[in-house]
C-alpha cells in the first residue's frame, strides 16, 4: 500500500457533508477536478434524508454512475458501505446481531475481509465527520488541534489524524486541516476542506481523493460544491438513485 492510501481511503465521507439546517429531503452536486491541470475527473450526485440517511452516486464526467455509497444515519461514527462497479471494490462498516465489523474486498473476483470494530474515543467513521464538525462547530478554533480516531476498512484498522482549524481570509467562510498524527505524517499529504459560515455547508475540499483515475491513481483533487446547485429533492428520487444500476467503466469525452 502507497504511503498516503491510509489517508485517502478514508475520505470518502467528505462528499456527504450537510448542513445541519437542510431540507428534510435535500439534493446537491459535486464536481472533482485534477488539482494540477483543472481537468473534470468526476461528479457526484447526493441526497440527504430527514433521518440522517445519505445516498451518493459517483459519476462519469458525462454523466453515468460508477460508484454508490449508503451511509445508515447522521451520527459520528455510523454503518457504511461504498461499491465501485469497475472492479468490484467494496468497503464499510456494519452491524451483525448487536457487533460491528469492519470489511473490505478488493475486486469482485476476492474474498471478503472483515474485523470486530472496537469502540474507542472520538471514534469517526465515513460522513459521521459531518456530524463531529456540527457538534464542535463552537468549539473548535484556530488555536484548537484535536486528535480524532478515524476508521479505515480498506486497511481494517483505525489511525489517529489530527484536526485543525486554519485561519480564513474570508469571514464568510472556515477552513479545517486533516493530517496524519504520526512521526511521518509530514510526509503524507494532507486535505483542507473549506465551509460556509451561514449553514456549515461543504463548499471545497483539495487534497487526495478516493476515487481512482484511468490509470487507478488517487489524483489529487478540488472537489467544488456549488450553492446553487442544492435543492430539494423527493423520496421518488432517492429510491430511483438506489437502484439505478452503475457502469463498469467510464467512456471517453
Amino acid at each position: 500500500m502507497r504511503p498516503h492510501r491510509s489517508l485517502l481511503l478514508l475520505l470518502t465521507w467528505l462528499p456527504a457533508l450537510h448542513s445541519p439546517a437542510a431540507a428534510a429531503l435535500e439534493h446537491y452536486e459535486g464536481q472533482a477536478y485534477r488539482l494540477k491541470g483543472g481537468q473534470l475527473l468526476y461528479r457526484e450526485s447526493h441526497w440527504l434524508q430527514a433521518d440522517g440517511e445519505r445516498l451518493v452516486l459517483y459519476r462519469c464526467p458525462t454523466g453515468e454512475p460508477f460508484a454508490r455509497k449508503v451511509v445508515s444515519d447522521g451520527t459520528p461514527a455510523p454503518d457504511f458501505e461504498l461499491v465501485d462497479a469497475r472492479d468490484g471494490y467494496r468497503e464499510g462498516v456494519r452491524t451483525r446481531s448487536g457487533q460491528r465489523e469492519v470489511y473490505t474486498q478488493a475486486n469482485g473476483k476476492a474474498g471478503e475481509q472483515r474485523k470486530p470494530l472496537p469502540s474507542r474515543s472520538q471514534q469517526i467513521i465515513d460522513a459521521g465527520f459531518d456530524a463531529y464538525i456540527r457538534q464542535q462547530w463552537n468549539t473548535l478554533t484556530p488555536a484548537d488541534t484535536r486528535q480524532v480516531a478515524f476508521v479505515l476498512p480498506s486497511r481494517l484498522d483505525t489511525l489517529a489524524f489530527k484536526l485543525q482549524p486554519r485561519d480564513s481570509r474570508d469571514p464568510a467562510a472556515r477552513s479545517f486541516r486533516l493530517s496524519l498524527d504520526a512521526w511521518y505524517g509530514a510526509a503524507i499529504p494532507g486535505i483542507t476542506v473549506t465551509y460556509a459560515q451561514a449553514g456549515r455547508r461543504l463548499l471545497r475540499f483539495e487534497g487526495i481523493g478516493n476515487i481512482r483515475d484511468d490509470q487507478g491513481d488517487y489524483p489529487s483533487v478540488r472537489i467544488e460544491f456549488p450553492p446553487a446547485q442544492r435543492r430539494s429533492a423527493t423520496p421518488g428520487e432517492i429510491d430511483a438513485a438506489r437502484r439505478q444500476p452503475l457502469v463498469n467503466r467510464c467512456q471517453r469525452r
